[in-house]
């Protein structure tokens, strides 16, 4: 593996890549709070069969820049940001996949892109829940509020600390991968550690994401289209799921694997052999 920046309209991007530039290009787009390097076993698989594998930490994640103090994180930024790398990489097109919010993006970019989009697969990613209307204002000024205070980072005294909270949210994972994960992403912080990735993500974003017109976004996807969905997931409850499916006319397959929302870390064996059926499909 390699990694490398590059500038996108003055925000630095970082990526991990893995495989020969010379190969059919899969771009990896990672979940909320992730990082590219979380994918590292699955790209390594992919690259083994013959694909040039990239995965971008998304602004403000990883190791790539935060957005300024003056701008924000929305989704046609995440988009704006791919376009424009695809562009400075002199990429023309690509298999894509996105994982959570991640996949969230991907689709955006596939309906924003297709010209660029050789396949898109999404797991565990088709948009955020719908908020009912009468809770439009109150989202609102609660996201001007957050806009007022300077958000903070939470702060481990020790590096073991960091990993300890780490595998408490991915207990799958085992230790030396945990660690390697954890490493990558922590920094020197006010005496202690904290992660690289910006705390405004953690902020609520002004306004929830319209289903109507999010489904008429996903129905300009021309790319043949794919979703993997966890078995045990919460995901499976998200009361639109099968709208916005329905929205994807180009969608030819659904895959189930064991496990919860982070299939890439509860079972990556399962989802590896996923992807590469449905790459085999496309291909």
């Amino acid at each position: 593996m390699i990694e490398f920046d590059t500038d996108v309209g003055g925000l630095r991007l970082r990526a991990c890549q893995w495989g020969d530039r010379g190969n059919p290009v899969v771009l990896i787009l990672h979940g909320w709070l992730d990082q590219a390097f979380s994918w590292a076993p699955i790209a390594r698989s992919l690259s083994q069969i013959g694909y040039c594998v990239f995965a971008i930490d998304q602004r403000g994640h990883g190791l790539s820049e935060h957005a300024p103090r003056h701008s924000q994180y929305h989704f046609v930024d995440y988009v704006a940001d791919v376009e424009a790398w695809l562009s400075a990489n002199d990429i023309a097109s690509i298999h894509l996949i996105g994982h959570s919010m991640g996949g969230t993006v991907s689709s955006l970019v596939a309906a924003s892109l297709p010209e660029r989009i050789a396949s898109l697969l999404m797991i565990e990613g088709l948009g955020a829940p719908h908020d009912p209307p009468d809770v439009a204002r109150a989202r609102f000024l609660k996201h001007l509020r957050q806009r007022r205070r300077q958000a903070r980072f939470t702060v481990f005294a020790t590096r073991e600390k960091a990993i300890e909270r780490f595998r408490s949210h991915h207990p799958s994972l085992s230790p030396v991968r945990a660690t390697a994960l954890v490493n990558r992403i922590l920094t020197v912080f006010e005496g202690g550690w904290a992660w690289t990735w910006d705390p405004r993500h953690k902020d609520k974003a002004s306004e929830s994401m319209l289903n109507i017109r999010y489904c008429q976004l996903l129905s300009e996807i021309k790319a043949p289209s794919a979703f993997i969905l966890g078995e045990s997931s919460p995901y499976t409850k998200l009361f639109s799921l099968e709208q916005r499916l329905e929205s994807i006319s180009t969608l030819q397959k659904r895959y189930s694997v064991s496990g919860g929302h982070n299939l890439h870390y509860e079972a990556p064996a399962e989802l590896t052999a996923r992807i590469v059926d449905w790459l085999e499909t496309v291909s």
